[in-house]
Parts: C-alpha cells; sequence; structure tokens
C-alpha cells in the first residue's frame, strides 16, 4: 500500500522503515549481525587510509552492498517460508496421503512449530546428511504406508 506521505516526511518514514527492518535482520539473522560488525570496523579503516575519495566511495559501497544483499535474501527466505506454510497447510486440508518433510536453510523455532502444526510430518536443517535426510524420509513412508494398510 503507498502512503500519501510526500518530500520530507516521506524520507522520514522511508528512513524509519530502514531501520526497521536492520532491527528485525539483526534480531533474527546471524549473517546480518555478523556483517554489520564488520561494516562497522571497515567502514572507519576507509576514512584511516588515504585514499581517493572514488575509492573510499566504492569500498564504502561494496560493503553496503553485501548487506543489501543479505537483507534481500533474508526477505525472499521468510517470502519463501510463508507461501511453504500455506501450501503445506493446502495440502494438508485436502487429506491427500502426500509426506510433507520440510527441508530450510534457517532455524526459527517459530517456522519450525508452524510447519509442523500445518501438516508436515518432519522438519530437516539445511546442510543435513544425506543418510540423515534418507532415514527420516524412510521413516515419514513407512509410516503413512502403515497408517493407510491399518485403516483398510
Amino acid at each position: 500500500m503507498k502512503s500519501g506521505a510526500q518530500g520530507v516526511r516521506r524520507l522520514l518514514l522511508a528512513a524509519r522503515y530502514s531501520y526497521q527492518g536492520l532491527k528485525s535482520g539483526w534480531r533474527s539473522e546471524a549473517a546480518i549481525r555478523q556483517e554489520l560488525i564488520v561494516i562497522s570496523f571497515l567502514i572507519p579503516l576507509v576514512f584511516i587510509h588515504t585514499l581517493t575519495n572514488v575509492e573510499r566511495a566504492l569500498l564504502i559501497l561494496t560493503t553496503l552492498l553485501v548487506l543489501i544483499a543479505e537483507l534481500l535474501n533474508t526477505s525472499i527466505e521468510m517470502v519463501v517460508d510463508r507461501i511453504a506454510l500455506h501450501a503445506i497447510k493446502l495440502l494438508h486440508n485436502f487429506n491427500l496421503a502426500t509426506p510433507i518433510l520440510v527441508l530450510i536453510a534457517w532455524e526459527h523455532i517459530e517456522t519450525k512449530t508452524s510447519a509442523l502444526n500445518v501438516g508436515a510430518e518432519d522438519y530437516v536443517l539445511k546442510p543435513c546428511d544425506a543418510r540423515e535426510l534418507e532415514t527420516r524420509l524412510g521413516k515419514i513412508l513407512l509410516s503413512k504406508v502403515f497408517n493407510r494398510f491399518s485403516h483398510d
């Protein structure tokens, strides 16, 4: 939804939303915390060393681009998680016998419990060992087969 703010008010709102995004990223992502800490040491170094203004600007922009890329990646992961949870819920609501194993790259207890609550049988954090994944899938499939025959 687009706000009707213009001029300085719009700029202040944009700054506030950016700050809220950084704060959220700090709380939820270790990579963002690490990058912000490294950036807080690197940017002052740019001003200590003898560099041209163009070199300074390029080094600062490069470090900020890394942070921006991580924030975009985090937001994409969050959107995918929300869509995946919706898809799991739809499959579960249709009473399909489809076993669902959630394989995800970041672990938040809210995501894990949400996936399990909407119908996923199990949850695996990437990277995982192939043997672990095979074992978990085997248990899910055996459980589905056992449940199918016990109801017939």
